[in-house]
């Protein structure tokens, strides 16, 4: 059985080492039992709370990121947003090979045939 950090835990793991390492540029490694207040949270729980809080950030911008990327693209001008509902009336269009334009003059331009190669 192989062991497995998730992609959150390794990102949450990278934060607190460089939170830990810069609260420590100035003296020894910090305390992680000290509470800041009794009955509060360690160092060690606060860090860990906040590397949490940055990975999980990061992984939403990600999937944000992935999400945009996926999206349908017009293949001549580049516009997003398109509409892929099939018989909305939009004069969005998906080619035989995947690509998306978004107007008649897009479609034209995509699919007429290149000119012939010199001899």
């Amino acid at each position: 059985m192989t062991d497995q950090m998730s992609l959150r835990d390794y990102f949450a793991a990278r934060f607190a080492a460089a939170l830990m390492t810069a609260t420590s540029a100035d003296s020894d490694l910090p305390n992680l039992d000290y509470r800041r207040e009794a009955g509060g949270p360690t160092l060690a729980e606060r860090v860990a709370a906040i590397a949490y809080r940055l990975a999980d950030a990061m992984l939403l911008a990600r999937e944000d990121r992935a999400a945009l990327a996926s999206a349908p693209q017009c293949c001549m001008c580049g516009k997003t947003g398109l509409s892929t509902v099939e018989g909305d009336g939009g004069s969005e269009c998906q080619l035989s090979d995947g690509r998306w334009t978004c107007s008649f003059e897009c479609w034209e331009r995509a699919t007429e045939p290149a000119p012939p190669s010199p001899p």
